[in-house]
C-alpha cells in the first residue's frame, strides 16, 4: 500500500511540478517532496535495499533543495550535491559489476546534455575578460 501511495504521489507531485515549472513566475512547492517520496517508494519497492543508491536519492534531494534558492553558494551546493549523488552511482555499478555499454554511455551522454541545459537557463554573473 506504502508502494501505489508513494508512486501516485511521486506521478502527481511530478506532474504538477512540470506544469508549474511551464509558467512564469509557478510555484515549485512541490518539488522538494519529489525525491523523498521516490526515496519511500524505492525503500518500500526494492527487495533488498542499496544504500549507495539510497543515498545518491538524498544527495539528488538535497541538490533540487539547493537549485531552489537564486543564491550563488546554494547554486555551487546543488551541483556538488548532484556530483556526489552521480559519483555514488557509479560506485554502485562498479560494485555490482556492470559494463558499461555504447547505450549506457549515450544515456548518460544525453542526461549531461540535458543537465547542461538546464544550467544554462540559470542566470548568474560570471566575470568577464577583457583585452
Amino acid at each position: 500500500m506504502v508502494r501505489l501511495f508513494s508512486l501516485l504521489c511521486f506521478i502527481l507531485f511530478g506532474v504538477y511540478d512540470s506544469i508549474q515549472s511551464e509558467k512564469s513566475g509557478g510555484s515549485r512547492c512541490l518539488k522538494p517532496f519529489l525525491m523523498p517520496v521516490l526515496i519511500v517508494f524505492y525503500l518500500s519497492s526494492a527487495s533488498s535495499v542499496q544504500l549507495l543508491l539510497a543515498a545518491a536519492l538524498a544527495f539528488d534531494w538535497a541538490g533540487d533543495v539547493f537549485l531552489m534558492s537564486r543564491r550563488h553558494r546554494a547554486l555551487l551546493a546543488g551541483v556538488i550535491s548532484f556530483g556526489i549523488g552521480h559519483v555514488l552511482r557509479i560506485l554502485l555499478f562498479v560494485q555490482q559489476g556492470l559494463v558499461f555499454d555504447d547505450v549506457v554511455v549515450l544515456v548518460m551522454f544525453m542526461m549531461a546534455a540535458y543537465g547542461g541545459s538546464v544550467l544554462n537557463r540559470i542566470r548568474f554573473p560570471l566575470p568577464v575578460i577583457r583585452n
